[in-house]
């Protein structure tokens, strides 16, 4: 490690491999929005769509689903690019990004341990800021992990399958002239099992909200060894896709007199076929050693959706094309918010109406923003915090149940109530464009109404890693507190009753030591445009990430050989 000085105290630069800088503090008082009160969820309350949501996880196309489109790879694929190393589209942004972070001069938060208290009662004035009280790094907290912990170990052995393999970027990007031409050059890569290729048609936001975060997993995966080192995107071993498209044909649904013409619904009609070779899957030496084989398995030719009259003007499965700079790409996001909207048959808003991208300068006070809508239960603010690389299609279809949105949530708030104060957090710098950002203190008052008029309040503190939950005639629950023989007494209630308590025990202390060095960097923002957003879809991906770094082969071989031996 490197050690230097800032200000007045002493920091450590921590080591590359976990990219975790010295944090830094930031506080405010939050202040209730003036308006109206919408909804909290950024999807349509009658639960019909959420365009953050990725579709088909497994990597199993099935023709017969509504828009007939198969993902372009199979969900986790390696690269030997390490986390944060120089790639040409880093996720959540188009452009390149340098080793290790921006330039200087681009850089925030500008040091560790900053500390910034604003104007009491308020969200934080544009450039108010007083100088900098530098501070030393908080100490770690590590038991309040153990309970994530736990059940996070047991769901990566268990799905430790074939994910994405090798992804190393597109020179340029991509799309084609008309969306026709772009479903048929996707499906052209996808027959050639050529994700990189696919990827190309991809709209150019959602192309970077996966492609980084799936290489550095993958990346991950090799480095434990559930993924074979030979794993190649561009080329994936194993599987043999065929899609033999009949009829393509486009229709621009917003294309009428002053219309935005930049979203086309592509019908597709033909048959697929699939088969998968088990023995040239490229799993790793963690799973063939423990037995893990994937089985040969074939599809035949089989038609779809050739017969079938869907919701558009032609029948056969759809796709949803978008017009970004003039190249038309395919969207999956814009694919299932369309689907919502045919539905509802309802007209496409105009991009004009859609909810504007509302980022802000720091880190820290998208973070305000974010609090400040959600403690309001203002569903557009808290939709325009959203990083708009992830909810661009969100984003542009949500007026479409806001003012739906805004009445319930107007009647639910007569018996439910939140209040956050006293909001401070540490900044985690992942690269240069994304921040991992964690309440370092933060105390939120939940207050709800039953049928019968009664209330009850639930208060939550989050202090230096420790998160005390009190409900209202019930004893503080403390995560930081929380004892070797409760955790155990809990596993165990989980069990057979003829599980052996001293096999529980010896699972509980190696998932400890496994998950000592843990290191979760928060909720992922990104820095979009010189602007920064909330990344859900970010912050899901770095959680994983995290929770591998913290692994290696020899202790995930060694709970798993702890879970086989409770059921000998």
């Amino acid at each position: 490690m490197q050690h230097y000085t800032t200000g007045r105290a002493a920091v450590t630069e921590n080591d590359p491999q976990d990219h975790i800088p010295v944090g830094e503090t930031y506080a405010w008082q939050p202040q209730q929005p003036e308006g109206g009160a919408p909804s909290p969820l950024p999807y349509d309350p009658q639960g019909q769509w959420n365009p953050q949501t990725p579709s088909d996880p497994q990597g199993q196309w099935n023709p017969q689903a509504p828009y007939g489109q198969p993902t372009p790879t199979p969900y986790g694929q390696p690269t030997p690019t390490p986390y944060g190393q120089p790639t040409p589209t880093p996720y959540g942004q188009p452009t390149p990004y340098s080793p290790g972070g921006a330039p200087t001069d681009q850089w925030y938060p500008p040091g560790p341990g900053t500390t910034y208290t604003p104007n009491i009662g308020g969200l934080p004035p544009g450039g108010a800021t007083p100088p900098p009280n530098y501070v030393a790094e908080p100490s770690k907290k590590k038991r309040g992990k153990l309970i994530a912990a736990l059940g996070t170990v047991v769901v990566l052995v268990a799905a430790g399958a074939f994910t994405v393999v090798q992804l190393t970027g597109s020179s340029n990007d991509g799309g084609a002239a008309t969306p026709e031409a772009a479903v048929q050059q996707f499906f052209t890569s996808v027959n050639k099992e050529d994700a990189l290729g696919a990827l190309d048609m991809v709209l150019p936001g959602e192309r970077s909200t996966f492609l980084q975060p799936l290489k550095d997993i993958a990346t991950q995966l090799q480095r434990v060894d559930v993924l074979d080192k030979t794993a190649d995107l561009s080329k994936i071993g194993g599987i043999d896709i065929n899609v033999k498209l009949t009829s393509v044909k486009a229709d621009i649904v917003n294309g009428g007199s002053g219309g935005d013409a930049d979203i086309a619904d592509v019908t597709i009609a033909g048959s697929a076929s699939v088969s998968v070779a088990g023995t040239k899957i490229p799993i790793g030496g963690l799973l063939t050693d423990n037995g893990v084989t994937v089985p040969d398995a074939s599809a035949p030719d089989t038609p779809f959706d050739t017969s079938t009259k869907s919701k558009t003007k032609t029948g056969g499965s759809v796709l949803a094309a978008v017009k970004k700079d003039g190249r038309w790409y395919v969207s999956m996001f814009y694919s299932i918010a369309e689907s919502a909207r045919r539905d509802a048959k309802q007209d496409v808003p105009a991009a004009a109406d859609a909810v504007k991208p509302a980022g802000a300068a720091t880190p820290e006070k998208a973070m305000d923003a974010f609090l400040a809508a959600a403690t309001s239960v203002n569903v557009e603010g808290i939709i325009a915090s959203l990083n708009p690389n992830e909810a661009e299609a969100l984003q542009r279809y949500a007026p479409l149940f806001l003012s739906d949105a805004k009445s319930a949530i107007n009647d639910a708030k007569r018996n439910f109530s939140i209040k956050i104060t006293d909001a401070s957090y540490t900044v985690n710098k992942i690269d240069g464009t994304h921040v991992g950002v964690v309440p370092k203190t933060l105390n939120a008052t939940v207050t709800s109404t039953n049928s019968f008029g009664d209330k009850q309040t639930t208060t939550i503190e989050v202090n230096d890693g420790c998160v005390t939950v009190t409900v209202q005639g019930a004893k503080p629950q403390n995560s930081c507190t929380i004892d070797d023989s409760q955790i155990n007494d809990t596993v165990k209630n989980k069990l057979p009753s003829s599980g052996d308590p001293a096999k529980v025990t010896t699972l509980i202390d190696d998932v400890k030591k496994a998950f000592d060095d843990l290191k979760v960097k928060g909720i992922t923002e990104t820095q979009v445009g010189g602007k920064w957003f909330i990344s859900p879809i970010g912050t899901t991906f770095d959680l994983t990430l995290d929770v591998l770094k913290a692994l290696d082969k020899t202790e995930i071989q060694t709970i798993i050989d702890d879970i086989k031996a409770l059921n000998s």
